[in-house]
């Protein structure tokens, strides 16, 4: 289930080595995505801040003159390759080249709620019933122990009153965004 705030944007930071984003521009009928119509790569370099649009993951007729609905799929990250040689996917032979590099991101975004997910099976945790059911090992007392301290964290941070002020920042920055965005698509409508 996507936490996402409904209209909001996302704001990537990275930090370290730059990465490649890869978007899609597919077309969408009846709730399915269909044929890749266009591929667009974006670097993320260091400390650049990329911001998500809300609409690009919204159905819409992005051609002048077509009936096809299509909306932007992103994802495929992976880190630019430091060999040069290389030219599209890197294999063994980029090993040596790559090995010393460090980078991350920092997604940030408006959520309706929050949840404690294990990293084990990249879902809320299970508990030992559950986890019997699926056939997989009882959680160990350190497990147990990690999730209970999560829990307790997770819970002082929106006690706190941190997490209100980060989402009314991101909200009030994505208001920004899209105020700016509608301003400047209404000058150049104005200018045509």
């Amino acid at each position: 289930m996507n936490s996402q705030e409904f209209n909001t944007i996302v704001a990537i930071i990275t930090v370290g080595h730059s990465r490649i984003i890869k978007f899609e521009r597919v077309a969408w009928e009846k709730g399915t995505t269909g044929e890749v119509l266009e591929t667009r790569y974006f670097i993320l370099t260091h400390l650049s801040l990329f911001l998500l649009h809300p609409l690009d993951e919204r159905p819409a007729l992005r051609d002048k003159g077509s009936k096809v609905l299509s909306i932007w799929r992103h994802g495929d990250v992976r880190l630019l390759c430091n060999n040069h040689s290389c030219r599209v996917r890197c294999d063994a032979t980029c090993h040596v080249e790559n090995e010393n590099i460090i980078s991350f991101s920092l997604a940030l975004r408006c959520c309706n709620h929050s949840t404690i997910i294990d990293t084990d099976t990249d879902t809320p945790p299970l508990t030992n019933d559950d986890r019997k059911r699926l056939q997989l090992p009882p959680l160990t007392d350190a497990q147990k122990e990690r999730n209970i301290n999560a829990t307790i964290e997770l819970q002082k941070y929106c006690q706190s009153g941190s997490k209100a002020m980060f989402d009314a920042w991101l909200l009030r920055a994505t208001r920004k965004v899209l105020d700016e965005f509608y301003d400047i698509s209404k000058e150049k409508k104005h200018r045509k």
